[in-house]
Order: structure tokens, then C-alpha cells, then sequence
């Protein structure tokens, strides 16, 4: 198993497209969670670039249509194993439940779901710009487009440990990222969604759309 693990939590209709408005109602579910332990950093990702846009969702240009809320680590064991589940790893073993980082990211381009040991996404000859991530970001790379773009042709694969969860595409336009990094939760060597269905059906509710579940092992 890797050292490292990212949950995310990924808008299936790849034809949906956010709003500042939702961005808002996201902030404020993860703040009715507790999983606000910092300051906002809202980023422009226009033209698969990444640049500050402020961190106050109330000034934002309302034009603004591919960005990014990021969030520090979050370390309150209660509000993450809430969400997560019991910890892989044994009690003497578990310090702080934390999130290393949590990300949502909206918008008209497509964003390419990095590929781990259990699920690999190939995107073939299309052209992707690489992320603007220095260290591993949210996404590996993203394919220009506009409102009306049809998805890229994608290639998901798995080694067959897990299934690939039903509607996955290998992109998306718009996901909640939780990054767990060494709090690794025990869920993930059966299944692809985490435990907290009410969390699931909160976050349904604020998009008011279709919401998938799939891991990251990095």
C-alpha cells in the first residue's frame, strides 16, 4: 500500500459547471464541519494556470469561472473521523486525525484525475497543459475548454483490486479534494467511498448534482 492517500469527491455530470455562489455554500459546509482550521486561498486556474485571487469569496469577480478554494491542514481528530472513518492503523499507533490540505476545484476546463497503482487514466493524444502544482496538487494536468466542450476521450484502467467506481471518467470539471496524506483511513482497502453518508448527501445537496467517490494512493 502507498504512503499516502487523497479522498476525493468528484461532480459525475461532466457537463455541470459551478458558480461562485456554490463555492460559497461550499465554504460554508466545510465550516459547519469544523474543517476550517485557517485562512482561504482562493486561485485562479484560467488557462490551466494558477495565480492568487484573494481569500474572500465575497470580493471575487464575478466572471471568475476556474478556480480553486484551498484550505490549510486541518488537525481535529473528531470532524476528519467523522467524515473518514477509524484510522488503517492500529489504536497505539494513531496520533491526530488531520487533513493535510482540502481543495475544491470548479470550472469549464477538464481536470485529469491522477492515475495511482489501482487506477490508471489515459488520455491518449490529447493535450493537456501540466498542473500548476509544484509538489502533487489536486489534479495532474487539464484540458482547456469551454462551457459547452465535450469531454476528452479517456481510458480508465484498474488493476482490479477495486472496481472503478460506476460514472468515473478519468476527468472531471469540479471536486472536493480531502488530502490525508499519512492519516491513512481503513475504508480504502475495500471500497472507494468514505463512511459518513450524511456528509455525502450534505454535499449533494449544496451542488445539487450527482457526487462520486474515488481514492488516491500516492
Amino acid at each position: 500500500m502507498g504512503v499516502e492517500y487523497a479522498h476525493y469527491y468528484v461532480v459525475e455530470d461532466l457537463s455541470w459547471i459551478g458558480s461562485l455562489d456554490v463555492a460559497r455554500d461550499i465554504n460554508s459546509l466545510l465550516e459547519q464541519r469544523d474543517l476550517v482550521a485557517g485562512p482561504l486561498e482562493v486561485l485562479d486556474l484560467t488557462g490551466g494556470r494558477r495565480r492568487k485571487a484573494g481569500n474572500a469569496l465575497d470580493r471575487l469577480p464575478e466572471g471568475l469561472g476556474n478556480l480553486a478554494l484551498c484550505y490549510p491542514t486541518v488537525e481535529r481528530s473528531a470532524a476528519v473521523e467523522r467524515i473518514m472513518g477509524p484510522s488503517f492503523y492500529p489504536p497505539d499507533q494513531i496520533g491526530s486525525r488531520y487533513f493535510q490540505s482540502i481543495e475544491f476545484v470548479m470550472g469549464t476546463d477538464f481536470r485529469v484525475h491522477p492515475s495511482d497503482e489501482r487506477f490508471y487514466v489515459d488520455l491518449g493524444a490529447t493535450e493537456t497543459v501540466d498542473s500548476p502544482w509544484s509538489g502533487f496538487g489536486p489534479f495532474e494536468g487539464t484540458v482547456l475548454a469551454e462551457q459547452a466542450s465535450p469531454p476528452p476521450t479517456v481510458v480508465v484502467e484498474s488493476d482490479g483490486e477495486l472496481p472503478v467506481p460506476q460514472g468515473f471518467r478519468g476527468v472531471w470539471r469540479a471536486a472536493l479534494r480531502f488530502d490525508c496524506g499519512k492519516d491513512l483511513p481503513a475504508f480504502i482497502e475495500k471500497e472507494c467511498s468514505a463512511p459518513d453518508v450524511e456528509f455525502l448527501a450534505e454535499l449533494r445537496r449544496v451542488l445539487a448534482t450527482d457526487v462520486l467517490q474515488i481514492g488516491f494512493i500516492y
